[in-house]
């Protein structure tokens, strides 16, 4: 018997392929809004979209940027970024509204990896990996009725016009106003920021009036105005049968521009006749009086106020303002008498800018009040007085007082042009503080005792006054807001004039904005974009 062979079967396993590494870099396929948008909603929240899968922790507030642009530089915003679709695209979240009519820049930097680690290409043309831009739509137009005011129940026999405001200028394909029952035609005003239609005659006490807006009349954004609520109004059983009669004016002068405060005896459109030797410049903002209470021609003797902005005015100048207002019959009252002043010393155009008083950190060490220079000359701040206003009119003869100067020995107390200072606690720390910029002016009390009027919650009403605390206040705070921690108040439009309602809006940046634009103030209106 033959011995059977042996057999070795030698099995070979080849070497295991390596694993495929995705070595290409990361590029963004698509951004939300568009590059270029325009007209974008304040509350729109961005988002970036990759060719890949990202590493989500690459995806962070310093590689994924939100910045708004103020000039030529994005100020870098307080935002939270997540990722979403698989981690191929990145939301980025700011902390609240953003400012209307604001450019805004989006980028993502080298900082961000694909899911394999590979970051993101940086072409050497260009400052960040990725960039895009886009510009937020303005806030909406808002419709108000002025003459005669909306839900008015005695407006008089003889009213001469129905006139509808708009606090941003429209424009209409057609008529912009329809009464019901009808009248005559309407028409908008050249500059689109108001229309009118003639009251129909006779007029019989109790008639009801609608007014309503056309469905063509578009904002700047193309967006129809808004109303709130219904438009409309009665009719009483008395004519007004005279001009309104109007007081002598008090003009408080400000830089460029200046407030001229005067009464009337009835709801009025508020005015003024400017002129000024040797200048083209001067020209009255209308404003509607604001009453003490509803509006009766057979009642009369009623109070109210106007506040007229005198804009465009040349520095230096003698100007000479009368007040006049037209009553809901379309009759003008003039004031007996003119008001003169000169610009070549007007009031410091210094305004409270920003309140933050309940700061993330220790409460004393971080909270602060923000100035800004609306003019186009530095100046010294040295005894500025901050002042509690409660329990006084239109912040006149305060009781309690506090002057400020340099915040460090030696320090300087001149704000610049178009610039910022903050007024700080004698134990403010700037690491408490949210960031600002390094050269950012701070002052603080000459007594060396705590920040005047502040609170955790609330502030008393607060006026700012020029260097020994007389004459009229520079700028006030009504006090009305509560605070959140760590949010700022800041002031919407710091060039409108005081006082204004609403004014004031909580910032959409953690910690505010010291010693930079606000983050609700459209960027046209930020004191570093004013000529």
């Amino acid at each position: 018997m033959r011995p059977t062979p042996l057999v070795l079967l030698l099995a070979t396993c080849a070497p295991a392929a390596p694993a495929s590494i995705d070595i290409t870099a990361p590029s963004v396929s698509s951004v939300t809004p568009p590059d270029g948008a325009t007209g974008v909603p304040p509350s729109v929240t961005p988002q970036i979209c990759f060719d890949r899968p990202m590493d989500p922790a690459t995806l962070t507030p310093t590689t994924t940027i939100l910045g708004r642009k103020v000039g030529a530089t994005a100020h870098a915003m307080v935002t939270t970024v997540v990722a979403a679709g698989d981690d191929r695209c990145a939301t980025i979240e700011p902390l609240g509204p953003l400012a209307p009519s604001s450019a805004y820049r989006i980028e993502v930097t080298t900082g961000a990896h694909s899911a394999s680690g590979v970051a993101m290409a940086h072409p050497k043309s260009q400052r960040a990996a990725f960039a895009a831009g886009f510009t937020t739509a303005g806030p909406p137009s808002v419709a108000t009725l002025w003459i005669p005011a909306n839900g008015t129940i005695a407006a008089p026999l003889d009213l001469a016009w129905v006139v509808v405001d708009f606090s941003r200028p429209v424009t209409s394909g057609q008529a912009p106003l329809l009464l019901s029952p009808p009248a005559g035609p309407s028409a908008l005003s050249p500059d689109g920021t108001a229309a009118q239609v003639p009251a129909p005659t006779p007029l019989s006490p109790g008639e009801s009036f609608a007014v309503t807006l056309s469905p063509s009349l578009r904002d700047p954004d193309g967006r129809p105005p808004q109303a709130p609520g219904a438009l409309g109004f009665t009719i009483g059983s008395c004519a007004e049968g005279s001009p309104p009669s109007v007081s002598d004016g008090t003009p408080l002068p400000r830089d460029r521009d200046a407030l001229l405060l005067f009464q009337v005896d009835r709801p009025s459109i508020c005015s003024a006749r400017v002129s000024e030797a040797g200048c083209d410049g001067g020209t009255a903002i209308p404003a509607p009086a604001a009453c003490q209470a509803p509006y009766d021609p057979c009642a009369g003797g009623l109070l109210c106020t106007c506040s007229v902005p005198l804009v465009g005015l040349c520095p230096g100048g003698d100007v000479l303002a009368t007040p006049e207002a037209t009553g809901w019959n379309g009759q003008v009252g003039t004031a007996t008498d003119a008001s003169t002043f000169q610009l070549s010393n007007p009031l410091p155009p210094i305004v409270l800018d920003e309140l933050l008083l309940s700061p993330e950190g220790t409460r004393s060490a971080g909270e602060f009040l923000e100035l800004a220079n609306l003019g186009s000359e530095p100046v010294d701040l040295l005894g500025i007085v901050l002042a509690n206003c409660k329990g006084t009119e239109a912040c006149a003869n305060p009781t309690a007082t506090q002057p400020f100067g340099a915040a460090s020995p030696g320090g300087s107390t001149v704000i610049p042009a178009h610039g910022y200072a903050l007024l700080v606690d004698p134990r403010f720390d700037p690491a408490e503080a949210p960031a600002m910029p390094p050269d950012t002016l701070l002052l603080a009390p000459l007594d060396g005792t705590p920040l005047l009027s502040l609170s955790d919650s609330r502030p008393q009403p607060i006026g700012l006054f020029a260097a020994g605390g007389a004459g009229p206040p520079l700028s006030t705070y009504d006090g009305s807001l509560v605070a959140q921690k760590g949010v700022s108040f800041e002031r919407i439009d710091p060039g409108a004039p005081d006082p204004l309602p609403d004014a004031w809006a909580s910032s959409s940046v953690l910690g505010g904005t010291p010693g930079a634009c606000n983050s609700v103030t459209p960027a046209a209106q930020c004191p570093d974009a004013r000529p």
